[in-house]
């Protein structure tokens, strides 16, 4: 993707967008001083014991809807091979 004034694409490929910005320059300097952070290695592999509990909200169960709303697909009538019971 080429850069545009308002978009400015690094040689790695990360966009910095409102690339007008004073603070682009400082932002594209971490970039090309820690290479190895903007580099995808897949999933991180952690622990269980350091994993970050995130509990349900209180209500949880009483935001459930009671029955899901269910949408015809097609157009009027049965599908075919639908019977009608």
């Amino acid at each position: 993707m080429p850069s545009t004034p308002k978009q400015l694409v690094l040689e790695n490929g990360i966009t910095i967008h409102n690339s007008g910005s004073e603070d682009v320059e400082a932002f594209r300097n971490s970039i090309n001083e820690y290479p190895s952070l903007w580099t995808d290695t897949g999933f991180a592999e952690f622990p269980e014991k350091d994993w970050m509990p995130i509990p349900p909200k209180t209500d949880w169960e009483a935001r459930i809807p009671g029955k899901a709303k269910v949408y015809p697909l097609g157009g009027k009538g049965p599908c075919p091979g639908e019977r009608n019971v």
